[in-house]
């Protein structure tokens, strides 16, 4: 079912840059303003002045910063900052990272995927979007006609697909980086890149793909974006090959050692704090409720999987306690209207029996509510509670991938910070640049020069 397409990548020159470590930035959506700033003066050819452009005092409709970003990519690509492949191909990127103090490994196929709507069935979501990052990514996306960053989603490997990247990763990469801890959000440390140009193994990787689902992991609202667009070329004209009707994916074996997915803690401001002998009667009717001294957080949240769990901070001074779902709750009569995949959930049942029951917190955009902020570092939730910038700090465990596929198999949506994939693949390795990705489409007389 997914449809893959070789593609004549984009890519910084070293001989230009120098650097690669300093051209490289975090995707839009985790960048902060400081980041910005860093990424800005870090190399004046960092891919951030193209994925998240800033505003200056004297845009205007006509000359926005996303019509800026449009016309520094094709300076770059006129003066040979910016290459193109010489012929079309895949590419392996391996990222290394640290996951609390192990050594891990995540390799990823970069490939133009074919769009397809949810209702296919053929690439599956797992959480809703929001309409402002769309319209930001849709005005670049539209100025620009590339994608800069790469989606992330996961398949099931039958085992050919694996054993073509392991031949590959023999071979010698063509980019290499390695970054010091702090300068990109949420990055490995050390990037490697290599083509995939040979036909049989294109042949290979393309037809083990066919019979496959994807799974969206991060990038949905790209995703979403890259369908409104899709759908603007075809009013235009586009064919069904048009380099719009496909999107560029980081793509990720379900058995991949590396997968490694965070959860996001959540950390209350609240006028008084609750009193675990005010709410413990009404917890009691849903949860096991057990104490314990509040440096042992840690290994509390390292339980094995089995009723939804979650620990907190801040119901008596001093000590933690792990709230368990009780065995003899029927969650088909207590939450009829979810559906039983969500029921297994363990932020589904935090948000439905404990953070809109008794602390008053609705499920919307929770981060609109100066009530609720997230963090995905237990030292920092611990912190903000210890200085009293929290009242309460409700600690989750990660959320199993086996149940990341079953809510997105059901057509169904996990709510809002249920999943954080780690590491964030970087931006600035590789663009798909509508113009010049498939030989035949676009301007190929005006194109850039090849690496």
């Amino acid at each position: 079912m997914a449809q893959l397409r070789p593609f004549r990548g984009v890519r910084y020159d070293l001989r230009a840059v120098g650097d690669l470590s300093t051209v490289v930035s975090a995707p839009y959506d985790i960048i902060s303003p400081a980041a910005q700033r860093d990424y800005l003066a870090r190399s004046p050819y960092n891919a951030v002045r193209l994925e998240l452009p800033s505003d200056e005092p004297n845009d205007t409709t006509a000359h926005d910063r996303y019509r800026r970003a449009a016309a520094i990519y094709q300076q770059w690509l006129a003066s040979g900052v910016l290459l193109a492949e010489h012929q079309a191909g895949f590419f392996l990127y391996e990222e290394r990272f640290s996951d609390r103090g192990i050594e891990r490994v995540r390799r990823s196929l970069l490939a133009p995927v074919r769009l397809a709507d949810w209702r296919e069935g053929i690439i599956l979501p797992h959480e809703f979007t929001l309409s402002g990052p769309k319209q930001d990514r849709l005005s670049l996306l539209r100025a620009t006609g590339v994608q800069f960053s790469p989606i992330l989603a996961l398949y099931d490997d039958p085992g050919d697909i694996g054993t073509v990247l392991d031949e590959v990763a023999h071979g010698k990469p063509v980019a290499e980086l390695r970054l010091t801890s702090g300068t990109v959000a949420a990055a490995a440390h050390t990037h490697r890149l290599w083509c995939i140009m040979d036909p049989a193994r294109i042949a290979a990787i393309t037809r083990a793909f066919e019979p496959l689902q994807l799974y969206i992991a991060d990038g949905h609202h790209r995703y979403e974006t890259a369908l409104a667009y899709r759908d603007e070329q075809r009013l235009a004209g586009a064919g069904p090959d048009a380099p719009s009707e496909f999107v560029l994916m980081a793509l990720v074996a379900t058995d991949d050692p590396g997968i490694c997915i965070l959860p996001t803690h959540r950390l209350l401001r609240l006028s008084t704090g609750p009193r675990v002998t005010d709410i413990a009667p009404r917890l009691a009717d849903w949860f096991i409720i057990e104490e314990y001294p509040a440096d042992q957080v840690a290994s509390l949240l390292d339980a094995a999987y089995g009723r939804p769990t979650f620990v907190l901070l801040g119901l008596a001074d001093g000590r933690a306690h792990r709230l368990t779902l009780r065995g003899d709750i029927d969650l088909s009569v207590l939450l009829p209207d979810v559906s039983p995949v969500l029921r297994a959930l363990d932020t589904l049942i935090l948000q439905r029996l404990l953070l809109e029951p008794v602390f008053g917190l609705p499920a919307r955009e929770l981060e609109t509510d100066g009530r609720i902020r997230f963090t995905r570092d237990p030292d920092e939730a611990l912190h903000a509670y210890r200085a009293g910038e929290a009242q309460v700090v409700i600690f989750l465990r990660p959320t199993p991938l086996d149940q990341i596929r079953a809510v997105a198999r059901a057509g169904e949506r996990m709510p809002q910070k249920t999943t954080y994939f780690y590491p964030k693949p970087v931006t600035g390795l590789v663009f798909f640049d509508h113009q010049h990705a498939f030989p035949g489409h676009g301007a190929e007389a005006a194109g850039p020069r090849h690496l």
